[in-house]
């Protein structure tokens, strides 16, 4: 499914709909967890399968989902979260490139969980961003990643493990064969200086995000 990709919409905060309206109208699958079929109801975007247990979609949102699309209904009393299981049912339509609206939001329990699942959703080989009208969030493992970027954007890396030999090119503080710990500040606010920065280490596990989206 090269250069396709799928939604996954989940229930914290979305301020502007219309934000995404080309991310979603040019995605090959769009799946929303619970709740998050709210935001899509606004403007009747269309939702290929809707999961969860239906405890925060509204009345309105639920009745027209269900003559639009396909729902998947679990218990309330489950093991993983509406998010995990939207994730899991869009990789087994073989996606392997996600990109998750809704994930920010008051509970930082929820959002924190969903920066869990970059984790999880990395391991199985599929790259998922977590974005919103200013954010763009994912996840990089060692080896050399581009970042796709644009001159003058700010881009934060937040190391969830020690990090070893890392190396940063392209960026207005570079760095070179740097060990970084876990609990680190070290990394916060650099600045992109060319089209497509390097970020290179041999071990650990790195937050990657991105300041100031386009809107493209």
């Amino acid at each position: 499914m090269q250069n396709k990709y799928a939604v996954c919409v989940v229930n914290g905060q979305i301020d502007d709909i219309g934000f995404y309206d080309k991310l979603l109208k040019n995605s090959s699958l769009t799946v929303c967890a619970d709740g998050g079929a709210n935001f899509l109801f606004e403007k009747k975007y269309k939702i290929d399968f809707l999961v969860g247990d239906m405890d925060s979609i509204s009345n309105d949102a639920l009745e027209y989902y269900q003559n639009n699309s396909k729902i998947i209904k679990y218990p309330a009393d489950k093991d993983y979260t509406d998010s995990k299981i939207a994730l899991d049912l869009i990789i087994e339509k073989g996606f392997n490139k996600i990109y998750v609206i809704g994930a920010f939001g008051d509970r930082a329990d929820h959002f924190l969980s969903n920066i869990n699942l970059l984790v999880y959703t990395k391991d199985l080989g599929v790259e998922v961003k977590i974005i919103n009208k200013i954010n763009e969030i994912s996840l990089l493992y060692s080896g050399e990643n581009t970042i796709y970027s644009y001159i003058n954007q700010t881009v934060s890396f937040v190391p969830i493990s020690d990090i070893k030999n890392l190396s940063l090119v392209g960026f207005r503080y570079p760095l070179t064969n740097k060990n970084v710990c876990m609990g680190e500040n070290l990394l916060n606010s650099n600045v992109v200086i060319d089209k497509q920065p390097k970020v290179t280490f041999d071990s650990g596990k790195l937050l990657c995000v991105k300041i100031n989206l386009k809107n493209n």
